[in-house]
């Protein structure tokens, strides 16, 4: 039986909410497993060309660990997320092809492996999964996605004719194996390099398919690395602010404006919250962080990219393009939208509508994704 909780995930209200990593005692468990499967070594499974079919891998095995707890809490607002899935399994109603069903059905493993983990975890008694821990997990993954980002900029050409792809292109049916969305999925590359200012610029991609895929997981993963600045100690906390002064040069390279903006404010909104509960400290490293990555904007090439991205228009013109699209197509199937993304007969050479988020793959537009995570992650 499930059960609302009130309780959010992580409380940053008094100081004794958050234990210092150095002082857990409890074992390892299940959860770190998982975690470690799928966190831990995600630059082997991306190196292998399998790293985007992690969460429909740990899916089955969840879901039954999941069904053997003994109660389930989900924390309120869950109601939300419940109907959206259900309106995204009714959208399978829409899909006419068979490249259409395989994407549908990589897109729903996606979702119930990322909810299903999220639920066994929230579900674990603190005293054997502390909240510590499972932030520890999480700066690994951004770890990952900064050293990944610091490949794209140094080794942009790289790429991996991967075990995955070698497997798989022999199982799937006509000519799938040479899908660009396939392909995308099962080669590893270190970035995607484009031109729109002009010369060519590695926009970091690993250890994902895509470089708006990267922004998308260091903008919502940056939080993490706030929190375990402030709980860990020593030589951890040490690595940590490297990695964290690190991650932000493919960050900038990256000429992401959506991320830019979402860990300014959310570093701003970090270190006011900081402050008005009696941590200054905190409040001191986040503005000392801003600090240094401002001035090396200022004395670097760093501030010709920056200067450039936002005196181009290239991807305005492009995303307006969708969305002026997605809302004429949306009058075709209002309720359901179309199941997966979809090749604009108009539009060839641009994105498929929905490609921006799951979302959009019901027709409605990134940006409408985007606040409803933000208004969730508040």
């Amino acid at each position: 039986m499930a059960v609302l909780a009130p309780e959010p995930f992580l409380s940053l209200r008094t100081r004794s909410a958050v234990r210092t990593v150095g002082s857990l005692r409890s074992g390892w468990t299940k959860a770190d497993t998982f975690l470690l499967l799928s966190i831990g070594i995600l630059p082997v499974w991306w190196v292998l060309g399998f790293a985007q079919f992690l969460w429909g891998a740990i899916a089955l095995p969840l879901f039954f660990m999941v069904l053997r707890l003994p109660e389930i809490r989900l924390p309120r607002g869950s109601g939300l997320w419940m109907l959206y899935i259900g309106w995204t399994i009714l959208s399978a109603s829409q899909l006419d092809e068979l490249n259409h069903v395989l994407a549908y059905v990589y897109r729903m493993t996606v979702l119930f492996g990322a909810a299903l983990l999220f639920v066994y975890l929230y579900n674990q008694p603190a005293e054997q999964v502390p909240r510590e821990r499972v932030i520890g997990w999480m700066c690994v993954f951004w770890a990952w996605i900064a050293l990944g980002g610091l490949l794209g900029v140094l080794a942009p050409n790289f790429t991996i004719n991967s075990v995955a792809h070698r497997l798989l292109v022999g199982f799937l049916p006509g000519d799938l194996g040479s899908n660009g969305w396939f392909v995308s999925l099962t080669t590893p590359r270190a970035a995607q390099v484009q031109d729109f200012l002009g010369f060519p610029l590695p926009r970091p991609a690993a250890p994902f398919s895509y470089t708006n895929e990267w922004g998308s997981c260091f903008a919502f993963t940056a939080p993490f690395a706030f929190a375990g600045l402030l709980i860990f100690r020593g030589w951890r906390r040490s690595l940590l602010l490297a990695v964290t002064l690190i991650a932000f040069v493919p960050a900038i390279v990256s000429l992401n404006r959506g991320l830019w903006v979402t860990v300014i404010v959310g570093g701003l909104y970090f270190a006011v919250r900081s402050a008005w509960e009696g941590r200054p400290q905190a409040a001191v490293t986040v503005g000392a962080i801003g600090a240094i990555l401002g001035l090396l904007i200022v004395v670097t090439p760093m501030r010709t990219l920056v200067e450039g991205r936002f005196e181009s228009d290239h991807s305005n013109v492009a995303r307006l393009t969708l969305y002026t699209t997605v809302a004429q197509e949306v009058q075709h199937s209002p309720l359901f939208g179309y199941g997966v993304p979809r090749v604009s007969e108009d539009y060839p050479n641009l994105p498929a509508i929905g490609t921006h988020g799951h979302f959009g793959q019901r027709s409605i537009p990134k940006e409408s994704r985007d606040c409803c995570c933000s208004w969730r992650l508040r």
